[in-house]
């Protein structure tokens, strides 16, 4: 052990020998993987701040041996503070990795909101842009996700994601793209979420595996909110996986085909009918919130029709329980700048026609389809093809549809 010291701080000295300070550590990491005792000594002299890249190492060795002690989540914790960024990039893999358990050792102590603010300050380290994901991503988004603590997630989210870090595997990839939609519908980002959900289905693949089908049943209900249809994926995915998918997801697309008649009454029945399956998906919230985007669509396609109309008529039209819950829709709908209209109890609702806002399709960047062939057989191996999923954290805080909103109005 104190030659493995000795050689971290002669050798971090200089960047130019950070190569071989990282040779030196790799051929002696699998013996300090099972002497996990020994690491705490070396530990003890070295500088988190001057030693980072031997310190990264030896601290990704105790996580290896599976070390769970309160001692090394201080020591963790007191490392990702004061690290030197430029040698925690030269081991970037073993640097998410360690992040990666002491989150979950966190985690099993329900200490999520600790977590989310190491590994924040862990990926502000470890990432060389906004624009880059990292392997730790997915950890970040994950722990943000379980504390429900969605607005720290835009550190991860906002960004154009243009290049993807050495180390970064293609289930790391799904899983991010996975995990932003779901913090992006927990903001109510729901454009932005639908374009990382495509993402994520846009990833080269050979089969059809848990995480696509859970992407696709979130793109279904999300596209409903933002499109008021569901978008074709014929460009980013082959015919058999999207037969495959349509299968699995049956349920999803009977209550688009459902949403797509303007009927509330059916779309309440679809989702009545597949209640026990869109609860146990943790959908459910999300189905409620395309039943109220529902009433407001069609509220937008009387503003094409009528000059005027009662309030008790819009309500019978969009089968809204009474005229007063017409009113509170309607003034939402103004506030938010969805339709322009204006409103005389006497005489009834008098609309100026305005189009509902869509947009296009998002289309996939150039790098995913750019890498179709490793990528397919790396995630061929790493997410097998499978019809059910492993209960990853989602967001499930939908509004009931039928629920009188608040709102004010000047007659």
């Amino acid at each position: 052990m104190d030659k493995i010291i000795d050689a971290i701080t002669n050798l971090s000295t200089d960047p130019k020998n950070w190569d071989q300070l990282l040779n030196s550590l790799k051929s002696v990491e699998e013996h300090l993987v099972k002497n996990p005792a020994a690491i705490d000594h070396g530990l003890v002299v070295l500088n988190p701040t001057h030693h980072s890249l031997g310190m990264c190492f030896l601290l990704n060795c105790k996580a290896l041996a599976n070390v769970t002690t309160p001692g090394f989540l201080d020591q963790v914790a007191l490392f990702i503070h004061q690290a030197d960024w430029r040698q925690i990039r030269r081991a970037g893999s073993r640097f998410a990795n360690l992040c990666r358990h002491y989150s979950e050792v966190l985690i099993s102590q329900r200490s999520v909101t600790v977590a989310v603010r190491d590994l924040k300050a862990a990926l502000i380290l470890l990432r060389p842009s906004v624009n880059h994901v990292t392997p730790l991503h997915t950890q970040y988004l994950k722990v943000c996700i379980l504390a429900k603590m969605y607005h720290q997630t835009t550190v991860a989210v906002d960004g154009d994601v243009t290049e993807i870090m050495p180390g970064t595997s293609a289930r790391d990839l799904v899983l991010y793209f996975y995990y932003a939609g779901i913090a992006l519908i927990g903001l109510k980002r729901f454009k932005r979420a639908q374009m990382f959900l495509q993402m994520g289905l846009s990833v080269p693949t050979t089969c059809t595996h848990a995480m696509l089908a859970e992407s696709y049943k979130k793109y279904i209900l999300v596209s409903l909110i933002v499109d008021g249809r569901v978008p074709s994926l014929s460009r980013v995915l082959n015919s058999m996986i999207t037969r495959q998918l349509q299968v699995i997801c049956k349920p999803y697309l009977d209550f688009a085909q459902a949403f797509n008649t303007y009927d509330p009454d059916q779309a309440h029945a679809v989702a009545a009918a597949h209640g026990e399956l869109f609860v146990a998906d943790k959908n459910m919230g999300l189905v409620k919130q395309c039943i109220q985007a529902l009433y407001r669509r069609i509220i937008m396609r009387i503003t094409t029709t009528f000059l005027t109309l009662s309030l008790a008529d819009i309500a019978t039209k969009a089968k809204l329980p009474t005229p007063r819950d017409a009113e509170r829709l309607v003034v939402r709908m103004v506030e938010a700048g969805e339709i322009q209209a204006s409103i005389d109890q006497p005489k009834g609702w008098s609309p100026s026609a305005r189009p509902p806002r869509t947009s296009p399709t998002p289309t996939p960047p150039s790098w995913l389809t750019a890498r179709s062939g490793a990528s397919s057989k790396r995630c061929a191996a790493s997410a097998g093809p499978t019809k059910t999923c492993s209960s990853p954290p989602h967001a499930d805080d939908g509004v009931c549809p039928r629920a009188a909103g608040s709102g004010t109005m000047t007659r």
